[in-house]
């Protein structure tokens, strides 16, 4: 499993950002897509540490222009309510 074999590191999700200001949409929806691999195969513990970033990321996804990469970022919306998901809005609640 590629996830497991290399983690993803805190300057993984900044590229990703940057790729979302792309004018290219595939480009964009492949980093929506990339998003939602991370959020169902990363440890959550992980994802704790990018949780602001990752939350704009998906903003971003759900406001773009291009009806794939909005779909894209929905796939990523609702991966939130996994084990992920879970992770993180408990890290918010308490």
């Amino acid at each position: 499993d590629i996830f497991r074999a290399h983690p993803m590191t805190r300057t993984t999700l900044p590229k990703l950002q940057d790729a979302m200001a792309s004018q290219n949409k595939m480009l964009r929806s492949t980093v929506m897509d990339l998003l939602d691999l991370i959020l169902t195969k990363e440890r959550p513990e992980l994802l704790l540490e990018m949780q602001d970033a990752l939350e704009k990321a998906i903003k971003q996804g759900l406001l773009d222009a291009a009806p794939n990469v909005r779909e894209a970022a929905r796939k990523c919306f609702w991966a939130l309510s996994g084990p992920a998901g879970l992770v993180l809005l408990a890290a918010k609640i308490e």
